[in-house]
């Protein structure tokens, strides 16, 4: 089962409306980030200083930078391969819909495409459903729940990181993970 629950905050825009009366949608969805989205980021993008993330991994996954990003000052990014008995570590941001297609834009995703459509042409990166493990304290147990990834559709290419990116992906992983690598 997808992972939605209720926000714990109302989205500032309506989303919806029905019958003259506006409704806002308050369920959100489990993103997975494990790249550059860190939750400074994450609030900046999706335009909710609201956001907060959890410590997060999804097993049986590799973490590898591919493609030139420009944007990072070159090299590459971050995407996720299946690699058995791999654990890539990372968070989870809860969002709303309008949340994601805002952060679609960020991650190559055009407006009005089909965020799930897998062809490089029309997507950078589209979403896709993994299961993650999310520690809700650093006491619990994780638990498990699905949760969207942004995975790139095209890895023909893999190259090193620049160091304003790698900066970025520390940002985003520090807070939860205390034995990652500079």
């Amino acid at each position: 089962m997808r992972h939605r629950r209720k926000a714990s905050k109302p989205a500032s825009k309506p989303l919806a409306k029905k019958h003259n009366e506006t409704t806002i949608n308050t369920e959100t969805i489990a993103c997975f980030a494990y790249g550059s989205n860190g939750t400074e980021q994450l609030r900046e993008r999706c335009k909710n200083p609201n956001l907060v993330s959890l410590k997060a991994a999804i097993r049986d996954y590799q973490r590898f930078f591919t493609g030139n990003s420009r944007k990072w000052e070159g090299g590459g990014v971050a995407s996720l391969a299946p690699q058995k008995g791999h654990l890539c570590k990372g968070s989870v941001v809860f969002l709303t819909e309008f949340e994601l297609n805002l952060l679609d834009r960020f991650e190559g995703i055009p407006e009005g495409s089909d965020p799930f459509v897998r062809v490089y042409e029309q997507n950078r990166y589209s979403r896709r459903w993994v299961e993650v493990e999310v520690w809700k304290t650093d006491e619990s147990p994780p638990e498990k729940i699905q949760a969207i990834a942004y995975i790139r559709n095209k890895t023909d290419w893999e190259g090193m990181p620049s160091r304003k990116y790698l900066a970025a992906c520390y940002r985003n992983l520090a807070p939860f993970w205390s034995e990652v690598d500079r």
